[in-house]
C-alpha cells in the first residue's frame, strides 16, 4: 500500500472518488439517525478507526472497509 521515497511514505492509492464519498457520507448519514448521535460524532468514530484527521483524507482502498465498519455500528 505503501512505497517509501527518501524516507517519506507516499501512498499508492487515491483518495475516494466524488462517488465513494457522496456514498460515505450518506452513510454517516444513516448512521448517525439511527444511532441517535450527530454526524460528526459518527465521522470522528470513523476517522479514529482509521487513524486520519477526516473521512475525506480516507484511501480508496479503505473505502469498502469503512462502509462495513459504518454498518456494524447500526444495531439490528
Amino acid at each position: 500500500r505503501y512505497g517509501t521515497v527518501t524516507g517519506v511514505q507516499t501512498c499508492a492509492l487515491p483518495i475516494f472518488s466524488a462517488n465513494q464519498q457522496t456514498s460515505l457520507n450518506a452513510m454517516i448519514g444513516y448512521v448517525a439517525h439511527k444511532s441517535g448521535q450527530s454526524a460528526y460524532r459518527v465521522e470522528r468514530i470513523l476517522s479514529d478507526y482509521f487513524h486520519v484527521p477526516n473521512a475525506t483524507m480516507l484511501m480508496s482502498g479503505d473505502f469498502d472497509r469503512a462502509i462495513r465498519y459504518l454498518a456494524n455500528m447500526i444495531d439490528v
